[in-house]
């Protein structure tokens, strides 16, 4: 057992002893994203996944115990559950059969590397990542549903976790670069992941506790998200607090060079630009005054630093375009879509793919249905949950995590942790059995950016 792994045992049994603990303690765990509580048979037990299978058993054992179930008609409606069961039960099927039916087609090997596999493909059958992929999956939903239940889920459960990889990955940067004493290999200590610490010409880059540098930069845009939107609901040194890790967010997202920060930022700018002006046209909502002063005077600063911004988005595209692993990474992509299409939209199973976008990932793995009821659940859950705006937060954090894997990361196993904590938050806004904190009577608020 690893260090990290011996604190985590005795948090977990000071949790259970304190039961709503436990929920708090998942969102610890998810913070170290390559971190390892022990190894099992040369196989890592990554920290999240492993509290995770605690939390399943944990409901299992409630259900059994008949305290998990469903006693009256006011707990049925529960939007994206049955999608997200759908998706489940549809995923572990076509992982079940598909190495069978289309055996010896042509796949990208997942621990083959993305370079290797887009020059020599290699070919459908059976191998542990199947298994690992779909244990992860279970797990996965599983926390969505334990975190729904649980009554120590809140709008800022996913504010430990990413405050947990943000102060983190800068006190590592800090000691990088000022010799501040740091536990080098302490959080991320998984010794069977692939560590990217340069570029292929030897210029160094900062992954934080990060595998590679892309992963520090796509948790450093939801964090930033998060974060900045959470401010209206935090006083005192909570906001402060708040404050200081969008500063170093910032930061840490500066240092790590990687282009998905810029590409998923911008993504996200559109989007809320689009989502803003369609709100203002559309439901004639009324702007902040305070928000309309702030946004005129950053506009107006920020027109100094436009040619600066300009070409630095520009020389990130060029160089990013130009590096040979642009090519890989878009041709495996191409390579997904195409083997989806030669599935006949059914999907090679989980494990069995692995390209470099998460969408391509769900169509290829999953095929056509997998992919439109993992939409179907995600947009019921958002839709519901943005009836209730301390959710919003989260709901925005949950859209910059999923345009960041949609860009880079291409596992449904790859930053879990923010993917399925943002879903079972908003998952506890939307099935919440507690009227209490809902708004009152009245025409339902949309998920916006103003103030009505």
């Amino acid at each position: 057992m690893t260090p990290l792994g011996i604190v985590l045992v005795l948090a977990v049994l000071t949790a259970f002893a304190l039961r709503r603990g436990f929920t708090r303690l998942i969102a610890v765990a998810a913070g170290f994203p390559i971190g390892v509580i022990a190894s099992v048979g040369g196989q890592p037990a990554p920290t999240f996944f492993t509290l995770g299978a605690l939390a399943c058993l944990w409901l299992g054992v409630e259900w059994i115990a008949g305290r998990g179930r469903v006693r009256d008609g006011s707990s049925e409606h529960r939007p994206g559950a049955l999608s997200l069961v759908i998706f489940l039960g549809w995923s572990l099927l076509v992982t079940l059969i598909a190495p069978t039916v289309f055996e010896g087609i042509p796949v990208l090997v997942a621990r083959g590397g993305i370079d290797e596999q887009f020059l020599d493909p290699g070919t459908l059958t059976y191998t542990v990542s199947n298994v690992a992929q779909a244990a992860y999956l279970v797990i996965s939903i599983g926390v969505v549903f334990f975190l729904a239940k649980s009554p120590a889920t809140t709008p800022g459960l996913l504010g430990i976790v990413l405050g947990i990889i943000t102060v983190v990955s800068f006190w590592r940067l800090l000691s990088l670069g000022t010799g501040l004493p740091y536990p080098e290999g302490f959080f991320d200590n998984s010794t069977t992941v692939r560590i990217i610490e340069e570029t292929p010409d030897g210029e160094a880059r900062f992954r934080g506790i990060f595998s590679e540098p892309s992963g520090l930069a796509a948790a450093s845009l939801t964090t930033l998200v998060f974060f900045a939107l959470r401010l209206r609901y935090l006083g005192g040194w909570g906001r402060v607090g708040a404050v200081a890790i969008l500063v170093m967010a910032a930061v840490n997202a500066a240092s790590s060079t990687a282009g998905t920060f810029v590409a998923a930022g911008l993504i996200m700018v559109g989007i809320v630009v689009v989502f803003w002006i369609g709100g203002f046209v559309v439901n004639r909502t009324r702007l902040d005054p305070v928000l309309a002063a702030v946004v005129i005077l950053v506009s107006g600063v920020g027109l100094f630093f436009v040619p600066t911004l300009i070409a630095f988005v520009e020389s990130v595209v060029s160089v990013k375009i130009s590096s040979s692993s642009y090519g890989s990474r878009t041709g495996v992509d191409l390579f997904s879509y195409l083997l989806t299409l030669d599935t006949w939209g059914f999907g090679v199973g989980l494990g069995s793919n692995r390209p470099s976008s998460f969408l391509a990932t769900l169509l290829s793995c999953t095929g056509v249905i997998g992919a439109a009821f993992f939409a179907i659940a995600i947009t019921r859950l958002i839709v519901a949950a943005s009836a209730k705006p301390e959710y919003h937060a989260t709901i925005w954090a949950l859209v910059s995590v999923l345009v960041s894997k949609i860009v880079s990361s291409p596992n449904i196993s790859d930053n879990a942790a923010l993917l399925w904590i943002s879903c079972g938050v908003l998952a506890h806004a939307a099935w919440s059995e507690n009227r209490e904190a809902e708004p009152a009577p009245g025409p339902p608020q949309r998920l916006s950016l103003m103030r009505r």
